[in-house]
């Protein structure tokens, strides 16, 4: 009887055979899209929008903006059988690396929160003008703006109090920025 209804699930799914239809090929793209397509990506005076958000092209002022960077997250580390303790330690101490980098490009930036576990990232406020410059370091994989999600510090994220980063405004967000 097992073997019986085994086999009358299967054998329909090996009766299809040959490759499923390739659903994205096989369409056209209508005319007055195609025409739409760039022919290589866009770039911004030498920074590829791939790095730096285009809501953030040609932006001014003070901005607050999450930067992913290439060291391995944690949980990526986890996932992939490594050790998730020094994967945070290189994580973090390219984080701080990176700050001292936005630092030095402007002394007036804000660390808002770090983060290790999911993502290698660093919320920061920064004077805009110098993310193109920023998009370039190798060690930056991302720069996007921050969503606004509402000032309760509810939102439930986990982030490290780093040790030196300290500002008054910041304590209801469970994050500590760097103090002057």
């Amino acid at each position: 009887m097992v073997i019986v209804l085994t086999l009358s699930m299967s054998l329909p799914a090996f009766a299809q055979g040959g490759d499923p239809p390739d659903r994205v090929t096989d369409r056209e793209v209508p005319a007055h899209i195609g025409d739409l397509r760039l022919d290589t990506p866009a770039q911004l005076d030498g920074i590829s929008l791939d790095v730096l958000s285009s809501a953030l092209a040609g932006a001014q002022g003070d901005h607050q903006v999450i930067i992913r960077l290439s060291a391995e997250a944690g949980t990526v580390a986890f996932a992939n059988g490594r050790d998730t303790g020094r994967a945070r330690a290189t994580a973090i101490a390219q984080q701080n690396d990176v700050i001292n980098a936005i630092l030095a490009l402007d002394p007036n930036a804000r660390v808002i929160a770090s983060v290790q576990a999911v993502l290698n990232a660093v919320f920061v406020e920064v004077d805009a003008s110098i993310l193109p410059q920023l998009a370039q370091d190798p060690r930056v994989v991302r720069i996007a703006p921050v969503g606004n999600y509402g000032s309760s510090g509810s939102s439930g994220i986990i982030v490290q109090k780093r040790p030196g980063y300290a500002d008054e405004s910041c304590r209801s967000c469970g994050s500590q920025t760097r103090g002057g």
